[in-house]
């Protein structure tokens, strides 16, 4: 079998995680961009209950890192790193309560993550901040970011121009189960 490309799968495929950025800021248009995106991921019964918060402030962003690193007693290197540089990091939350929570946020994550890939840019999901983000501390960052009381984190994804690739790692084809029926050969 052979992959069909067209600039989608190549986005997709190409698409790597990405862990250094340069300086360069997203320009209005690319941020825009992404969050449209986001906010045109499906969600089930069309109910969109994701919000999102694009933080561009590199000093608020450093602010944060400092307060998760501080609030664990042995923060891992993920956590240190949290946004790897990167000059946009967007937060998405979903309705707390809502069954679908947390899958339709992943989905439009996942909807920014590629589109970040077709603009030309990097980016990486971010979901080592969770605990944090959960916790009384990361309510009041939710609050300064505008998102309502009734909203959870669910992932962020750190976007910027890549200073280095990322790396191309192996995929395990035995993931894959082609069923087929039974009348079928």
């Amino acid at each position: 079998m052979e992959i069909i490309h067209n600039p989608v799968t190549d986005a997709i495929l190409d698409r790597r995680s990405i862990r250094s950025y340069t300086d360069e800021a997203l320009t209005e248009d690319e941020v825009h961009t992404l969050l449209q995106c986001g906010l045109r991921a499906p969600s089930a019964h069309n109910r969109q209950t994701t919000r999102f918060a694009a933080v561009q402030d590199r000093k608020l962003l450093e602010k944060l890192r400092l307060e998760m690193t501080e609030a664990e007693e042995e923060p891992s290197r993920w956590l240190k790193a949290f946004h790897y540089g990167a000059p946009c990091v967007i937060f998405l939350f979903d309705r707390r309560g809502d069954r679908w929570s947390g899958i339709n946020g992943a989905i439009a994550a996942e909807n920014i993550h590629v589109a970040a890939q077709g603009l030309g840019l990097g980016s990486v999901l971010i979901g080592i901040i969770r605990d944090f983000m959960l916790s009384e501390r990361g309510e009041a960052w939710k609050a300064r970011f505008g998102i309502p009381e009734d909203y959870d984190f669910v992932l962020a994804v750190a976007v910027g121009h890549p200073d280095k690739p990322g790396r191309d790692l192996p995929r395990d084809q035995e993931n894959i189960v082609y069923v087929k029926g039974e009348d079928e050969p």
